[in-house]
C-alpha cells in the first residue's frame, strides 16, 4: 500500500515600498523660495522558510519487513517536491517521525499552525486504512496534538504551533509530526490494498497587534 504524499504550504506577504513627495513652491516674481518635504514608507515584511530536517521510525523494505530507519538530509520545502514520510508502503505498526524547522527570514512577527489537508480516500478499504492512521503533532515546547486522519476534519485544522519574531537575526523553531499505522491488536484487515493521499499545510500569519 502507498500512504501518503505531503506537501507543504508556506503564505508569505511581499515588499510594499510608498514613496510621497510634497513640493512647496514661493509665488513672488522676484523673488522664489522652494522647500521640499520627502516621507518614505516601507512596509513589514513576512517571509516564512520551511525545512524538513529529519526522518525516523520504521518502513516496510524490500523484503516485506518492517526495520529501523533514520534520514538526516535537509529539505527545502519551498524548492523540494520531496514526499515528507517515506511511506510507499505501509504495515501495522510502522510509524515515522519528521521533523520541520520554520525561520521567520522577514521583519514582521508571525503565528503559524498546521492542517492536515486534501485527503482522498475513495472507498471503503481507504476510509477504513484512514481510521487506523494516527497523527501526532508536538510544537517546539512539546504540546502534543493527536487525531486520527479519519478526524482530519474536526480535530486537524489550524493546530497552533507558536509565533516567531520579526527582526534582523532569524528567528526559528522546530516541531514535529508523527504517522502511525495503530497496531492496536485489533486490525481492520478491510485496510489491505488501500491507499491514503493528504496533504500538510503550514499557515504563517502576521501576529496579532498586542
Amino acid at each position: 500500500m502507498r500512504l501518503t504524499r505531503m506537501k507543504a504550504v508556506v503564505f508569505a506577504a511581499v515588499i510594499a515600498l510608498l514613496s510621497l513627495s510634497l513640493l512647496v513652491a514661493g509665488t513672488f516674481a522676484l523673488f522664489s523660495d522652494k522647500k521640499e518635504s520627502n516621507v518614505h514608507l516601507q512596509a513589514a515584511t513576512l517571509e516564512a522558510k520551511l525545512y524538513r530536517t529529519l526522518i525516523t521510525g520504521k518502513k516496510v523494505d524490500g523484503s516485506g519487513s518492517v526495520v529501523d530507519f533514520e534520514d538526516k538530509t535537509s529539505v527545502d520545502l519551498e524548492k523540494d517536491d520531496t514526499a515528507l514520510f517515506a511511506l510507499d508502503k505501509i504495515l501495522p505498526g510502522v510509524e515515522q517521525e519528521i521533523t520541520l524547522r520554520i525561520e521567520n527570514h522577514g521583519t514582521a512577527a508571525f503565528d503559524y499552525s498546521v492542517s492536515v489537508v486534501n485527503v482522498q480516500a475513495e472507498s471503503e478499504a481507504d476510509k477504513a486504512l484512514l481510521s487506523q492512521m494516527k497523527i501526532t503533532v508536538t510544537n517546539s515546547k512539546g504540546t502534543v496534538t493527536e487525531f486520527y486522519l479519519s478526524e482530519y476534519a474536526q480535530k486537524g485544522q489550524n493546530i497552533p504551533l507558536g509565533t516567531l519574531l520579526g527582526g534582523e537575526e532569524t528567528a526559528a523553531e522546530e516541531f514535529k509530526i508523527k504517522a502511525s499505522f495503530i497496531d492496536s491488536g485489533e486490525i481492520d484487515n478491510s485496510a489491505m490494498n488501500a491507499k491514503a493521499v493528504f496533504d500538510l499545510s503550514v499557515l504563517a500569519l502576521q501576529s496579532a497587534v498586542q
